[in-house]
């Protein structure tokens, strides 16, 4: 993917993103808190270390920091479902650069965070998914192969049992790099970058799964259940963005919208206790 350079006053653009951080007039210094306020000082951009996937969690301890580690597993995650719906839809050669990005870009930096919280690693499985797709196998193979390893990422994730707001903000995380991505893909609703185009797919809909995962939640209403409902309704208007998997040429949809989902989201996120 493309790399971008933003140049932007950071002090004004740092402040501006500490804004959902605070409750009550009250800031937030938690762990998941001050990654945000770090990732925003960096800057926004594309792959690479400038922001965007690969640079999401620069600055971030992935070893303790359950927000930056469960997004860096969506990320993965993000990928594999955009790969395998595209393999699905049998555009194979664009399915096989989905598959090669977790490996090249995003496992790497899991694999000491794996040791620390003492949690199995998934390589082999995400080989077998890839050379599954590059070696053009039957659609069920793959989506055996895609099943088997989702279901190591989930067992990578341990004990780990995320609430409400912990969810939620792990949803704006993947939401926002989805809109860095989008903002690369589309430009004056034209479909430039195919790959970054679905990448913000990927990102968008695991980022609705993890919010459809506390439905429990969502239907105890109080807090946790609005912010749930509410987060559902983000999303769900976030699906014009992609008409479908395979890109159109044009798309009738205002990039803005996904950076404002993101932020609601964070600010759902920091109205449940």
């Amino acid at each position: 993917m493309k790399k971008q350079t933003i140049l932007l006053g950071l002090g004004a653009f740092a402040l501006a993103q500490t804004a959902p951080l605070m409750a009550g007039g009250v800031l937030d210094l938690s762990d998941a808190a001050m990654w945000r306020v770090a990732h925003a000082a960096g800057g926004e951009g594309g792959e690479g270390g400038e922001g965007g996937e690969a640079g999401h969690s620069e600055g971030a301890d992935l070893k303790a920091d359950d927000v930056a580690y469960l997004t860096q597993l969506g990320l993965i995650e993000g990928h594999l479902w955009v790969g395998t719906e595209l393999y699905r839809a049998g555009d194979k050669a664009a399915a096989k650069t989905h598959m090669k990005h977790p490996g090249d870009e995003l496992y790497e930096a899991l694999e000491p965070a794996f040791e620390a919280r003492k949690v199995p690693g998934f390589e082999d499985k995400l080989a077998a998914l890839a050379a599954a797709v590059e070696g053009g196998k039957p659609v069920a193979e793959v989506e055996a192969a895609h099943r088997d390893l989702t279901a190591a990422i989930q067992a990578s994730r341990g004990d780990l049992k995320p609430n409400a707001r912990t969810t939620l903000l792990v949803a704006a995380s993947l939401v926002r790099v989805a809109a860095d991505e989008y903002a690369i893909g589309v430009k004056d609703r034209k479909v430039v970058e195919a790959h970054e185009y679905q990448d913000a797919l990927g990102f968008t809909r695991i980022a609705d799964q993890m919010v459809d995962s506390l439905g429990g939640e969502g239907g105890e209403g109080g807090e946790a259940g609005l912010a749930v409902h509410e987060a559902h309704e983000e999303i769900e208007a976030l699906e014009p963005a992609w008409p479908s998997v395979v890109p159109p040429e044009t798309v009738d949809f205002d990039p803005s919208k996904l950076h404002g989902a993101a932020a609601k989201l964070e600010l759902l996120a920091q109205d449940v206790k």
